[in-house]
C-alpha cells in the first residue's frame, strides 16, 4: 500500500494474472548506474554530456586550485575527493580526459539513459492508468 494510493485504512486488489509492468526500463537496457568508487570514469560519462565534460576540462586546464572550481567542474571535484581521495587537479583532469576518450564508445551515456527514462516514465504513467481500471478497493474501518 502507498500512501498516494489513498487512505492507510483502504487497500486493492488486483486479479492474480495481472501482469507486471514490463515496458522500457534503464537498468534493463544498459544495466545498472555505475559506482564512482569503483568506475569514476562510467559515472562521470554516465552523469554528464560530453559538452559538460569539456567545459569542465577547459576549466581545469585554466584553474590551478581545485577550491577555485565551479558548477560541474566542483562537483566533479567533490565526487572525486570522495571516490578517489584526491582533490588535485592534475588527478581530476586526467579522470575527465580518460571520460571524454571513452565517450563516443560508451553505451549508457547521460543522454542514452535520459532518452530511456523518458520512455520509461511515459511507459509507467500508461500502465498504472491502465492498472487502475482492474483494481478493486477494500476499506478497513
Amino acid at each position: 500500500m502507498l500512501t498516494s494510493d489513498g487512505f492507510w485504512s483502504e487497500y486493492f486488489l488486483l486479479p492474480k494474472d495481472y501482469p507486471e509492468y514490463d515496458g522500457p526500463s534503464e537498468t534493463a537496457t544498459y544495466g545498472s548506474s555505475a559506482n564512482p568508487n569503483w568506475d569514476f570514469t562510467g559515472w562521470l560519462i554516465q552523469h554528464f554530456t560530453e559538452a559538460e565534460l569539456e567545459e569542465t576540462e577547459e576549466q581545469l586546464h585554466v584553474v590551478k586550485a581545485s577550491s577555485k572550481l565551479t558548477g560541474n567542474a566542483a562537483y566533479i571535484c567533490k565526487e572525486h575527493k570522495s571516490a578517489l581521495k584526491t582533490v588535485r587537479v592534475s588527478a581530476i583532469l586526467a579522470s575527465v580526459e580518460r571520460a571524454l576518450s571513452a565517450y563516443p564508445e560508451y553505451v549508457g551515456n547521460k543522454q542514452q539513459r535520459e532518452e530511456i527514462r523518458k520512455q520509461e516514465e511515459i511507459a509507467h504513467a500508461d500502465y498504472y492508468e491502465e492498472k487502475v481500471k482492474h483494481r478493486i478497493a477494500i476499506r478497513l474501518d
